[in-house]
């Protein structure tokens, strides 16, 4: 879930410095999901077919569907999941989650800053940092909803599969 916290740093830091830290950071959250997923496959080796889109995405375009969910503030856990009971090579997976994951975080650091810059002019630093968060987490809460997540997930597949 993509929080701001590090927002009131993009004053001090470059943005896209600190995307990459956050988005590094935020690929290394998922190895432990890889191997969990490494660890489902050879434990429900007979069981793993499934019909659920992201399967579908994973076996028909592999590390593009990571990379395409990684981008976006769709939560990726499960992608990573049915990713790792795919076996799909670790290294390449933790590149793509970086780039994925990187280019989300820079753009939310770049954007981000631009607002809470302006919105610290206006309101104060402590007013524009809950305007921030109460707005991402509304925002995620609307991507991460089933019906939301159908819908967007629907505009890829037309736009992009």
């Amino acid at each position: 879930m993509f929080i701001p916290m590090f927002l009131p740093l993009t004053s001090i830091y470059n943005p896209l410095v600190l995307g990459a830290s956050a988005g590094i950071g935020a690929a290394i959250g998922e190895i432990s999901t890889y191997f969990l997923g490494w660890g489902v496959a050879e434990s429900f080796e007979e069981n793993l077919e499934d019909d659920s889109r992201l399967s579908k995405w994973i076996k028909k375009y592999g590390l593009w569907a990571v990379l395409l969910v990684a981008v976006t503030p769709l939560p990726d856990t499960p992608i990573v999941l049915l990713a790792g009971s795919r076996k799909l090579p670790f290294a390449k997976l933790f590149i793509v989650e970086c780039i994925g994951k990187t280019t989300l975080y820079s753009l939310g650091a770049v954007i981000g800053g631009i607002v809470f810059t302006s919105l610290t002019g206006s309101v104060g630093g402590m007013t524009a940092s809950f305007v921030m968060v109460g707005g991402s987490l509304i925002f995620s809460i609307l991507v991460t909803w089933k019906k939301s997540r159908d819908l967007i997930f629907g505009w890829f597949e037309r736009l992009f599969l």
